[in-house]
């Protein structure tokens, strides 16, 4: 919590289609010589009805890590097909972030920055990044490359039958005391709101015209922006679904943690929320 770290219109649970890491035929793979091969990231995303992918990251004093993360996801890009997008969101940074960005940005018209004029989170930051991104699918990720931007990749197959896909980070690569935290406030979520994701403030990869629909109606100011996106989600009709995806230990800079902001409002938009929301019942793919 907190910090950064993914038919029938009901529940994917019901629609039956074959969710990431069932065992079945990834969706676009070609058969050579009997074999079924894996297919090709471009071909994924195109089999997830997308002609286009928007990265949209949060970033505040990430300068050790941006340069890094643009080379890596610009790659992941390129995998994908020409139309790619990155949006780096500038939280206000006291640090060398925003110029390192904006250098990029020179050298590539698809690498766009937006600064905040005051620091507003990870998650509301998010939201910036979202209203800003034009990809048809937009996926959500944190600066400091604890989520890879080929995370993206491990979430197509899911997409394929699904609006919007919540990551799950396998085998987490944080301290004990910051999983305990995320795991019970995971806990909480689920039983408050009636929501079956796992790993509600993880990467999301989501459609462009879910994005179009929520976010107008999204009152979060904290970290809770996570948790609203999915249960307005749900609300909606959409489907959604679940991926595991790879967690790698923070290399560089200092990790956030939770900030005093949150730990006051998240409470407060989690309330507010369980009274508009608590009706929501809906299952969820991918385990």
């Amino acid at each position: 919590m907190g910090h950064c770290p993914g038919a029938d219109r009901g529940a994917v649970q019901r629609s039956g289609h074959a969710s990431a890491g069932d065992g079945r035929h990834p969706p676009g793979g070609r058969p050579v010589g009997g074999l079924i091969v894996a297919p090709r990231p471009s071909e994924l995303l195109r089999a997830a009805g997308a002609r286009s992918v928007s990265f949209v990251v949060p970033a505040y004093d990430e300068a050790d890590n941006i340069d890094r993360m643009i080379e890596l996801t610009a790659a992941v890009g390129e995998s994908l097909g020409d139309d790619w997008q990155i949006v780096v969101v500038d939280d206000a940074s006291t640090d060398d972030t925003a110029r390192r960005v904006r250098a990029h940005a020179r050298d590539e018209p698809r690498i766009v920055l937006h600064r905040n004029e005051r620091n507003l989170g990870c998650h509301p930051s998010e939201l910036v990044g979202f209203s800003i991104a034009s990809g048809d699918a937009i996926f959500f990720m944190p600066a400091d490359l604890q989520i890879r931007p080929e995370a993206v990749i491990q979430c197509l197959p899911a997409l394929a039958g699904a609006d919007l896909v919540c990551t799950r980070r396998a085998r987490r690569a944080d301290g004990v005391h910051r999983r305990w935290i995320s795991g019970c406030y995971n806990a909480l979520v689920r039983r408050a709101l009636g929501v079956s994701i796992r790993d509600v403030d993880s990467s999301i990869l989501v459609r462009r015209t879910v994005v179009e629909r929520i976010l107008p109606e999204i009152d979060a100011k904290s970290a809770f922006v996570s948790a609203e996106i999915v249960a307005r989600t749900l609300a909606h009709g959409y489907r959604v679904a679940e991926a595991d995806i790879d967690h790698y230990p923070r290399v560089g800079g200092r990790a956030k943690g939770i900030n005093l902001h949150d730990l006051v409002h998240v409470p407060l938009d989690l309330l507010r929320s369980w009274r508009h929301l608590r009706g929501i019942r809906s299952g969820v793919s991918g385990g």
